[in-house]
């Protein structure tokens, strides 16, 4: 196999999860309590436009609690969307100057987790996270990212990799 070639599929924590479920149920039970204490009666597209807004809604927001971060080629893509991209972000592997495995504070720093942008190390930074606290820096010329990871040192070592198969750049 390929050294370079690297593939991470990560999702949120299960509150997450659990909250988009509370929400839909929530909504599905004031839809029903609406519906029963509307005194006209209503057509069957009356009746289930607000639930099926609700699992419109609901399938949104789980497909965008996933994260999938690929090292193919000489491209690094982190892609949030887990049945089709909302977000997706490609870095060239020659584009790198430096990336080495942190441990950041995603409430602190970033604000939480997700698309985020905050402060690391006193420098302004863009957050690619899913989970966890653990991650690689990657400094290109006009930006720093970290990208969340459960595997940040195979992470590094799949760029590492790839930088020397065919990217230009330091290696950390």
């Amino acid at each position: 196999m390929d050294p370079s070639h690297f593939e991470e599929k990560q999702g949120f924590h299960w509150f997450a999860y659990a909250a988009v479920l509370i929400a839909i149920a929530g909504t599905i039970v004031a839809a029903v309590v609406a519906f029963t204490a509307w005194e006209e009666d209503l057509g069957i597209v009356e009746a289930c436009w607000i639930p099926l807004l609700a699992a419109a809604g609901a399938l949104l927001v789980l497909n965008i609690l996933s994260m999938r971060t690929t090292i193919a080629g000489n491209r690094l893509t982190v892609q949030f969307g887990r049945f089709f991209p909302i977000y997706r972000k490609h870095i060239a592997v020659h584009e790198i100057n430096h990336s080495r495995v942190v441990d950041y504070r995603p409430l602190r720093d970033a604000g939480g987790w997700g698309i985020r942008f905050g402060r690391f190390e006193r420098q302004s930074c863009r957050f690619l996270n899913c989970r966890g606290n653990r991650g690689v820096l990657i400094q290109t010329q006009d930006q720093r990212y970290i990208i969340g990871s459960q595997e940040p040192e195979r992470l590094q070592a799949a760029l590492d990799a790839a930088r020397a198969n065919g990217g230009s750049g330091s290696a950390a």
